[in-house]
């Protein structure tokens, strides 16, 4: 019952990313995304826009659920 919206709201911001050529950059476990942003900051060259979307799996606790 908790899952469509999240689903919803990770593939529409999947779709701007896509629509708009913005790199969605998954990052991996401990990766430092300043360092990301930074180096993705000082190749941007438009005048203003969306330098990049960063997507990072998180952990969280859902209640509710059984466990097999």
């Amino acid at each position: 019952m908790v899952e469509p919206i999240p689903r919803r709201f990770v593939e529409s911001i999947e779709r701007y990313a896509q629509d708009n050529r913005v790199p969605l950059i998954p990052f991996a476990n401990g990766q430092r995304k300043d360092d990301m942003a930074h180096q993705r900051c000082a190749e941007f060259t438009a005048d203003e826009g969306v330098v990049l979307m960063g997507k990072a799996q998180e952990k969280g606790t859902v209640y509710g659920t059984e466990k097999p």
